[in-house]
């Protein structure tokens, strides 16, 4: 049988672009819905393709006290996904003439330290030195708190440097306040009528909006961690984290972001090649990753119980986009899992069993846990039927008991396994061993 040329061109065309999407919806589809009856993910998944949704999917509660579900259009608070946008308003004004991102910022912040050798440029690709003033001890204490900007000027001031300019990479929340200020003051216009001219409306985000408060009325979602339950989260006051992180958004929205950024719609290719250029491991609004051995550009964002992250592979023009407002598992394996399943690769659904366990049978496991190998003690406890683990300077984590002598923290990969015959644990994460012993009670 003979065909027209153009209909075998479209045939092949077909062909070629029916692996990448023909994938078992209904096998992600329960690997979501066992998540969701687990307590251990509420959000919203998006893959789109060329900018077009192949999958969406929504999981619990947006609000847990009133009932009211996530779905399609709820907004989360996206992190630090903002400086994504961020990046591309200061590369924009670049491009427009308006900032010359090889200038120092002396003449902004002329207090800030180093300020006559610190570049914009410098801001964008986290090599400025200044410290992070969210890892600052005090932040949580007036982190819900309406901040104005002279406060927070004056609070990374205040929070100094860490290293010299432009001889390292360290992620710094400061750098993208100060950027921040730094488009205000070029545009003489707030940051939200900044991203409103520059990226929402000729994108058409109808779905993103900067700061606020959360608004049930507007299907804003509220953040939860799991604690005996969903509990709520507090909420951090937008006027802190500014263009470091206070968009909220849906998937769809994002993807439609990526890919106006991808398909030179948004900056020039030369910016975009600039922003992709990579040192020490980060590019300009955007880190290289790697899901399921697929290689692609993206980045995480984490602001009170908002976990999110977005990747794009550039190979075939594909976005994933996951936004949680509840995370007690790891989101970084929630990604990859919906990655595998859309390009046909092997993905199990988690069983999520409890071994039962009394809280007698626990107790040979309690006491201090030293390693020769890291510098870390963890602290092993109960509460009731059970077990916790407290390492030095960090939260303490509810295990999941799996087996007699074995637990797990599923958010973030870790597997502890117990022999009361020689007093030792093994921790296991990501592929990682490492042995502790107890120490001996005199």
């Amino acid at each position: 049988m003979r065909y027209p040329a153009l209909t075998i061109l479209v045939l092949f065309l077909y062909i070629l672009r029916l692996p990448a999407q023909e994938f078992d919806r209904g096998k992600l589809d329960a690997y979501f819905d066992t998540l969701g009856a687990n307590h251990l993910f509420m959000g919203s998944v998006m893959l789109a393709r060329n900018g077009t949704p192949v999958y969406k999917r929504s999981v619990g509660y947006r609000n847990v006290k009133t009932g009211a579900k996530n779905n399609d259009s709820t907004l989360y608070h996206i992190g630090s996904i903002s400086k994504t946008f961020t990046a591309a308003l200061v590369l924009k004004a670049a491009e427009a003439g308006l900032v010359d991102t090889g200038a120092t910022i002396a003449k902004f912040f002329p207090e800030i330290k180093n300020s006559d050798r610190i570049t914009i440029a410098q801001l964008l690709r986290h090599r400025s030195g200044i410290a992070n003033f969210t890892s600052s001890p005090s932040y949580r204490l007036w982190s819900t708190k309406p901040c104005t900007g002279k406060q927070l000027l004056d609070t990374i001031i205040a929070g100094g440097s860490d290293f010299e300019p432009g001889s390292k990479m360290a992620y710094s929340n400061s750098n993208y306040v100060l950027l921040t200020f730094i488009l205000e003051n070029i545009y003489h216009q707030s940051y939200a009528g900044i991203l409103e001219k520059q990226i929402i409306s000729p994108l058409k985000l109808e779905r993103t909006v900067f700061g606020g408060k959360i608004d049930d009325a507007r299907n804003d979602a509220h953040s939860y961690s799991y604690k005996e339950g969903w509990q709520p989260e507090p909420e951090t006051d937008l006027s802190i984290p500014l263009g470091a992180g206070a968009i909220k958004s849906t998937p769809a929205d994002l993807s439609r972001l990526v890919h106006a950024l991808f398909g030179g719609n948004l900056v020039s290719p030369a910016t975009l090649s600039r922003m992709q250029t990579a040192q020490d491991g980060a590019g300009i609004g955007m880190f290289p990753m790697t899901l399921a051995e697929k290689k692609g550009w993206g980045h995480t964002g984490g602001i009170d119980g908002f976990r999110s992250v977005y990747v794009y592979f550039p190979e075939d023009a594909v976005c994933l986009a996951v936004f949680a407002n509840g995370d007690n598992y790891n989101l970084n394996t929630v990604a990859a899992a919906a990655v595998k399943a859309f390009y046909n690769l092997p993905f199990e659904i988690p069983e999520f069993s409890v071994f039962p366990v009394t809280e007698a049978e626990l107790k040979p496991y309690t006491g201090n846990y030293t390693s020769a190998e890291v510098p870390l003690k963890i602290t092993i406890s109960t509460a009731g039927n059970v077990l916790q683990a407290h390492p030095t300077n960090q939260p303490v984590y509810t295990m999941r008991t799996i087996a007699k002598n074995k637990f797990r923290h599923d958010p973030t990969n870790v597997e502890l396994e117990f022999n009361t015959t020689d007093g030792t644990m093994i921790l296991l994460q990501n592929g990682h061993k490492v042995t502790f012993k107890k120490e001996i009670q005199l």
